[in-house]
């Protein structure tokens, strides 16, 4: 597998629940990756296929802030 830099998109909100610091988390992010893996014969490559790898990692939780 080649090393390749890749680029990410994030957007995230903290929505308060009360006054004592508790708050709900939500996020989201969008990865843009175009890695290229190279299978070899002894010294001889002998297959290269190039993906495009673009998910979804969207989170949710809860924060406590003290």
């Amino acid at each position: 597998m080649g090393d390749k830099l890749g680029v990410a998109l994030q957007a995230g909100i903290d929505i308060p629940v009360n006054d004592k610091g508790l708050a709900f988390s939500l996020d989201a992010k969008r990865y843009f990756l175009r890695p290229t893996a190279t299978w070899y014969a002894g010294a001889t490559p002998v297959l290269k296929t190039r993906h495009t790898l673009d998910p979804w990692v969207i989170s949710a939780g809860v924060a406590f802030r003290f």
